[in-house]
């Protein structure tokens, strides 16, 4: 036997909540339904505990019909102000659910709950209180936050999403990177923590290696849950080019996509300023001693690699995928911001290149690649498609980390790239390094203009048709010309064998 579970309705609570809602959001003019539904509201919260967003917005309601009664007075903007206080605690405490306490801001901002509305709050509890403009303005917008949030999810239920239609895995997408870039956060402030004070690491249970290991469990249930969507609908947006389904007898594959994919959601994460990219005014750079290339500061270093050890030991792929999405930010831009970011990229590669203990690290092999590498002015949200690309058999290398920065570094094929994989090639690998490079700059930039105004009057030549004049200075036809010979507008160069602009892999062992 239990005891009796005490709710505030008489009725079922559907049939009262929709009652008490129709009353409260009444029109603004019908003043006697809303004092109703605030009779009703007081009687479920003397009964018993009422749901909190019920009580909120019966402050919200009750300041406003104040307002229509006393008008422009002092009382009505502490009632005002003292609704809205309740009205954010309320709903941000629910969500205060981890060890340490987060900021009011970070967990609004994971919700939903306008910002604005935080800073308002912030506002009635310390400094002078709103105006009544403002006062009003914010009420409303609270009122429909909840209606939008809690009255309508809990009178019309949504039917269970179609898990047919990729689309409807978004939601659950854009939560796992909330979640990831709040562990990041405070992960940071843990190790900054750390840096300070040396005697938390020698506590029994140091607050940074809980952090480390809700990092692998996040990585690891959000695989699952991808991999479980993939096997209930034998198909997922992980695998796209004619990759493998789970139906064929591809479920390895499938589980080692869905960890890259959920990897390089985490990489994205780590590549935004303030995490691997230190912010603007911590970003010092400095010359490494063995060779000419940035390196970072000890201190950015020690805060950040052993979270990078730790995920590499857990998932061994996670090392080249964060490889090659340094290399493409390492490519640089023409802004200001990108040729910093790139620097801060190409200094990282270097350290996970030379330093102990990533020059013995082991590197497993047909580790997935970004279909759309990461650039440093936009990094994806949430990078999916992915394809198992062999890299190279790098097991019987000394420094498989370091062939796999180079290997990423010349397929970028930028001056500043192929400088860093000249700089960290040793021995037998410079050499063909530097005939790459060699054969690169010594390029012939061939005139194509000419030869393809020559085809084109060729060509009209043949149909019977008068030569178009050509333009002395470029060798091009005039406009006019008929496109008999020229490449559609989309056609990249290829090398033989690859598709759809894709490079094969430069260096072989």
């Amino acid at each position: 036997m239990r005891l009796p579970r005490r709710t505030p309705f008489y009725a079922p609570a559907s049939e009262e909540l929709a009652y008490v809602h129709a009353l409260l959001y009444a029109d603004a003019g019908d003043i006697e339904s809303q004092q109703n539904g605030l009779q009703i509201t007081r009687l479920w919260m003397n009964r018993t505990a009422c749901p909190q967003a019920v009580e909120a917005t019966a402050l919200l309601v009750q300041a406003r019909l104040l307002d229509r009664v006393a008008g422009a007075h002092e009382g009505t903007r502490a009632a005002y102000s003292m609704s809205l206080v309740r009205f954010v605690n309320s709903i941000v405490d629910s969500f205060q659910t981890g060890m340490y306490a987060q900021s009011i801001g970070a967990i609004a901002e994971r919700i939903g709950l306008p910002q604005w509305l935080v800073q308002v709050r912030h506002s009635a509890t310390h400094e002078e209180l709103p105006s009544l403009v403002v006062c009003r303005d914010a009420c409303a917008l609270a009122l429909q936050w909840l209606d939008q949030h809690y009255w309508q999810p809990t009178l019309s239920p949504a039917p269970a999403p179609d898990m047919a239609d990729a689309d409807d895995d978004d939601g659950a997408k854009r939560e796992a990177a909330a979640a990831v870039a709040q562990l990041l956060h405070t992960f940071r402030a843990q190790a900054q923590a750390m840096a300070r004070d040396r005697s938390l690491a020698l506590r029994h249970s140091p607050p940074l290696v809980k952090t480390v290991a809700e990092l692998e469990q996040w990585v690891q249930g959000e695989t699952a849950r991808r991999l479980a969507y993939a096997s209930e609908h034998g198909r997922t947006p992980l695998l796209a080019g004619g990759g493998p389904r789970p139906d064929e007898g591809g479920v390895n594959d499938v589980a080692l996509t869905c960890t890259a994919s959920v990897l390089m959601l985490l990489t994205t994460q780590l590549l935004l300023p303030g995490a691997l990219i230190p912010p603007s005014k911590e970003r010092v750079l400095s010359e490494r001693a063995d060779c000419s290339i940035e390196a970072l500061s000890d201190e950015h270093l020690a805060l950040w690699d052993p979270l990078v050890r730790a995920l590499h030991a857990a998932f061994p792929i996670f090392l080249p995928i964060l490889i090659q999405a340094l290399a493409q930010v390492a490519g640089g831009g023409e802004k200001p911001k990108e040729r910093s970011y790139a620097a801060v990229a190409r200094a990282w590669l270097a350290h996970l290149s030379l330093d102990a203990p990533y020059d013995t690290m082991e590197a497993t092999l047909d580790v997935p690649r970004w279909r759309q590498p990461p650039s440093a002015s936009s990094l994806p949200a949430a990078p999916e498609d992915a394809e198992a690309v062999p890299l190279w058999d790098v097991t019987q290398c000394s420094a498989p980390l370091r062939r796999i920065v180079i290997q990423h570094a010349m397929e970028v094929g930028v001056t500043s790239t192929c400088a860093l994989a000249q700089a960290l090639a040793e021995g037998e690998l410079a050499a063909r390094v530097a005939a790459l490079i060699a054969l690169r700059e010594s390029e012939p930039k061939h005139a194509h203009g000419a030869a393809l105004g020559e085809m084109e009057a060729r060509s009209r030549l043949l149909r019977g048709l008068d030569a178009p004049p050509v333009d002395e200075v470029q060798g091009e036809p005039a406009a006019s010309a008929l496109e008999g010979w020229r490449c559609p507008a989309a056609w990249r160069p290829t090398p033989i064998g690859c598709l759809d602009g894709q490079q094969p892999p430069l260096l072989l062992p």
